[in-house]
């Protein structure tokens, strides 16, 4: 359920923030720049951010397991196949969030883009 919660509430914070920047998409594209490789931008920030993230959530979540061993059911606290399938959703969802919203935002004519407030 906590893996759910997460996907859902990455994908809504990531997708709001990637949508946002359309002006700014629109702004390259209008000044020249490939529409792949403003999608190939965002795709990349948005990457190194999951990275980032797994990075620093990954030991946190095993030490958070060790301390809440009582807690656990069926599962030892050292679990690497829950961590492998858990950090394997978040990036996949963190792929789509960023994707779908630039691939959008790449869409759009470059004057709309710059029309929208």
């Amino acid at each position: 359920m906590g893996l759910v919660l997460t996907a859902v509430g990455l994908y809504g914070v990531v997708s709001y923030n990637v949508s946002q920047r359309t002006r700014e998409l629109g702004l390259r594209i209008a000044l020249g720049a490939d529409r792949r490789d403003t999608l190939w931008l965002v795709f990349r920030e948005v990457t190194m951010m999951g990275g980032v993230g797994l990075i620093v959530g990954l030991p946190v979540a095993l030490m958070a397991t060790r301390l809440l061993t009582s807690l656990l059911f069926g599962v030892s606290p050292w679990d690497l196949s829950s961590f492998a399938v858990s950090a394997a959703v978040v990036a996949l969802v963190l792929m789509v969030a960023g994707w779908i919203p630039a691939k959008r935002a790449t869409a759009v004519e470059p004057s709309i883009a710059l029309r929208v407030s």
